[in-house]
């Protein structure tokens, strides 16, 4: 893809809702560059003025339409024209500073948004840190090239309207000046294809860094039992070393690329003033305007040839968030379109109907020919050794993944990929809590944003968990701590559990939400279970047998095919339970 037609692809992306304040953007360049264009102009009358032209009586020189003006209103005129660029650039500057704000942020919430409402499938099969860097770092970068993308048009606009004016002064220079400039870009153009290259690198390299790092960051606890800093030190050292040596060779490319359009545009003043004093022959107040002229249009060349060089180094965070928007939207899970005109309810029953499902890359399928029927109010427990498919049965029942034969029926109506609101209706608790760096009301809420402080305290009775609440020192507006790190692991899941209570679910999914809790905690959490039977259907993904005997039967699977369903399981067959789930 050309640099054209890939920079025609960016504004597009970026300007997206924005045409207008962009338009407005243009004319105000526009009428900026007009301003400073004659006040540039005003060079030649002023000399003729202070050189005595023949032309002109002693103090006063013929301008045209503003006719005879004296040396004392031309000045007067020159600090007009200077304040009116500077109060137009100023509100250029704010406008173009607002506008590019804002349209980051659309990009950013457009990329939350895409990711947000993708298809759980895609979601996961991705790298964690490589969708915080296209987020964050990315997104940060593509900002950067619409910036330059701006500060492009605005250098292309100045340039047009300077060789408008330096081609009514003299044509044939103007001429001259834009081939030497032309020749310039062109000589140039095998250093911009080496620094596009090296723009590729950087941000895959970029991507590996916040890969490497979050990693570290994520595993800290593992690497200091382990005594192995060493090894994700290791990585990053070799990885910045890289990431140094690529940054360090763009900087020498584009610090040769500057030094050479500085010799040769150094060089083409010096034959722009020969050329038209020798050969020429421009009169004195002419030569020195198109000469100013001429210094406006050499950095602006330069400035073109450097912000060409940063919109390639935007250009991969530019490809990675646009294909990342369109790669989730292209299959988005029904997140804002049209919903059935009857969303599911869960009255009655739940029924797998055939269903198999293989998961991306897969040779064999992760469930296989699943028949099972769940009445409402009924407690499930879903018992086998790990890579059965017991959470792949819980994700299809939440509409995360669909299956690839088959279907899910709820109350007799086919489960579809659009049904979010039939995920309105369910509530989830894994087994790894997530909790934000936040008060206990707010991760509460993160189930029901419209939840009301005695909503909350009754969620947490229901969990069990509304006496240690009580007991912390802020009660809800207690900070947990990053990932809830200053509460037990009981204490996060039965917060856990709260919060998918505060929903009011029809159905509660519970992903071994037991299994690495002390027996105390998991005591706990099991009565408070116990206590919602009949209130709710519960799926009970489960390998402690304590929690398997809560349950009204119990479904063991192995390699996605059902190979027992118990009823009703006693108490005393406890043991039993336990070796069959882990088997």
């Amino acid at each position: 893809m050309t640099l054209l037609r890939q920079l025609r692809r960016f504004a597009r992306f970026s300007l997206q809702g924005h045409a207008r304040q962009a338009g407005i953007i243009l004319l105000l360049i526009l009428t900026g560059s007009i301003v400073e264009a004659l006040s540039l102009l005003a060079v030649i009358p002023l000399m003729r003025l202070i050189g005595a032209d023949p032309e002109a009586t002693p103090d006063t020189v013929s301008l045209p339409v503003v006719g005879p003006m004296s040396l004392g209103w031309l000045l007067a005129g020159i600090i007009l024209l200077m304040l009116a660029q500077a109060l137009v650039n100023r509100h250029r500057i704010l406008l173009m500073t607002k506008t590019m704000q804002q349209a980051v942020d659309d990009i950013r919430m457009r990329l939350f948004t895409a990711i947000g409402q993708g298809p759980w499938a895609q979601v996961a099969a991705m790298r964690g840190s490589d969708l915080n860097h296209a987020m964050v770092a990315d997104v940060d970068r593509v900002q950067l090239g619409l910036f330059s993308l701006m500060s492009l048009g605005q250098n292309f606009l100045w340039l047009t309207l300077y060789g408008l004016l330096s081609a009514l002064i003299s044509w044939r220079m103007t001429l001259f000046a834009l081939v030497i400039g032309t020749i310039t870009l062109a000589a140039l153009y095998p250093m911009r294809r080496k620094t596009a290259r090296h723009a590729r690198f950087m941000a895959d390299a970029l991507q590996e860094r916040q890969h490497v790092t979050s990693e570290f960051v994520a595993g800290m606890k593992i690497a200091k039992a382990f005594n192995s800093e060493a090894f994700y030190l290791d990585r990053l050292d070799r990885l910045l070393t890289s990431l140094r040596t690529a940054t360090i060779e763009f900087a020498r490319l584009t610090s040769n690329s500057s030094a050479l359009f500085q010799l040769v545009s150094g060089s083409a003043a010096a034959l722009f003033v020969y050329v038209a004093y020798a050969y020429v022959g421009l009169p004195l107040p002419q030569l020195v305007t198109m000469l100013l002229l001429f210094m406006r249009l050499a950095p602006r060349f330069n400035a073109v040839q450097e912000t060409l060089q940063q919109l390639i180094l935007s250009m991969p965070a530019f490809e990675n968030v646009a294909g990342l928007i369109l790669m989730f939207k292209a299959d988005r899970d029904g997140a804002g379109s049209a919903q059935q005109a009857t969303v599911p309810t869960l009255k009655r029953q739940i029924r797998f109907d055939n269903v198999s499902i293989t998961h991306a890359g897969a040779t064999a399928p992760a469930i296989s020919k699943l028949d099972l029927d769940i009445a409402a109010g009924e407690i499930i427990a879903l018992a086998g050794p790990s890579g059965c498919g017991k959470s792949t049965t819980a994700d299809m029942l939440m509409g995360l993944l669909q299956p690839g034969e088959g279907q899910i029926l709820i109350d007799g109506m086919p489960l579809a990929p659009q049904d979010r609101g039939w995920r309105d209706q369910i509530a989830y608790v894994p087994q790894d809590v997530f909790l934000l760096h936040d008060s206990i009301a707010t991760n509460l809420r993160i189930a029901r944003a419209d939840a009301s402080e005695a909503d909350m305290w009754d969620a947490l009775e229901a969990a069990s968990a509304r006496h240690f609440v009580a007991c912390l020192p802020s009660g809800l507006d207690t900070i947990v701590g990053d990932r809830g790190s200053r509460l037990s692991g009981g204490e996060r899941q039965r917060i856990a559990l709260a919060r998918a209570l505060l929903r009011r679910p029809r159905l509660l999914i519970l992903d071994e939400a037991t299994s690495a809790l002390d027996p105390q905690a998991q005591s706990q959490i099991e009565a408070a279970i116990a206590g919602l039977r009949g209130h709710m259907t519960i799926i009970a993904i489960a390998h402690t047998p304590s929690l398997i005997a809560l349950a009204d039967r119990i479904v063991f699977l192995d390699q996605g095919r059902i190979v027992q369903i118990r009823s009703h399981f006693p108490a005393s067959c406890n043991d039993t339970a336990g070796k069959m789930a882990q088997a």
